[in-house]
């Protein structure tokens, strides 16, 4: 009895010995995991993180304004010519010497080397000579008398560029201020004030206007009376007396 006591004893510790070599271990009992007090969770809020937006939303337009400033800018500065203006341009011309040379007379060279967007009717050289045949004129004499002569380049030049194609049958005005008469034929020529002849081949563009060459030269109108003026004229009239019957009798 006893040694069956040992025998079973002895099976026992070598049964747990091989169990535990064998890494078993005993089963782990359940642990209950208390509940949480919900009255001491954080409340944590909510934010919106979609901030995408469309380009330009909610803000100035800075482009149109940019724009508005720069053509605000544009209209107040007068454009600087960056090529060669209309006198430099006819100073390379052969046969625009004359009115070349009538420009620098009457101190206009200023005008048609800077800013602007002018037409230039320029009589050619024959025409000009002419011209002056006509009025009975030489060079040299008219270029002396610079009040006439700027006179009648002024009625040459307009204060907008009209191109030959986009001329049309109006009337245009002139920097000297009189008006220019032009008729477009229906055979595509062109003429001034009904007698001039506008070389529509010859358009010269310069950076500042562009240059048409004439085959005649423009007279002004004649300033038409003031009534001051012939008020005085009147005056001056009523002051002579006419002679009388007896005083022609005794100039007789």
């Amino acid at each position: 009895m006893l040694k069956k006591s040992f025998v079973f004893g002895l099976l026992s510790v070598i049964g747990l010995l091989l169990l535990t070599a064998c890494g078993g271990s005993p089963a782990p009992t359940a642990t209950t995991i208390p509940e949480a007090d919900e009255t001491e969770l954080a409340v944590v809020p909510t934010v919106n993180l979609d901030v995408t937006r469309e380009a330009g939303a909610n803000e100035p337009d800075a482009t149109a304004d940019a724009l508005a400033t720069a053509e605000a800018t544009a209209e107040a500065t007068p454009e600087v010519p960056t090529g060669p203006t209309i006198l430099d341009i006819l100073a390379t011309q052969e046969d625009l010497t004359v009115v070349y040379a009538a420009i620098q007379a009457a101190g206009l060279a200023a005008v048609l080397d800077g800013p602007g967007t002018f037409t230039l009717f320029a009589p050619s050289n024959e025409a000009f000579s002419a011209a002056l045949t006509t009025l009975e004129l030489d060079v040299e004499t008219l270029f002396r008398d610079t009040d006439t002569l700027t006179n009648i380049l002024l009625y040459h030049v307009t204060p907008l560029t009209y191109r030959a194609a986009d001329l049309s049958t109006t009337e245009i005005a002139t920097v000297q201020g009189a008006s220019i008469r032009v008729t477009v034929n229906t055979d595509g020529s062109v003429l001034l004030n009904e007698v001039v002849t506008v070389s529509t081949l010859r358009d010269i563009e310069g950076s500042n206007g562009v240059i048409h060459v004439i085959e005649g030269v423009l007279l002004p109108p004649e300033p038409e009376a003031t009534p001051e003026a012939t008020a005085e004229a009147t005056s001056e009239s009523a002051a002579t007396p006419e002679p009388t019957a007896e005083a022609t009798a005794d100039g007789a």
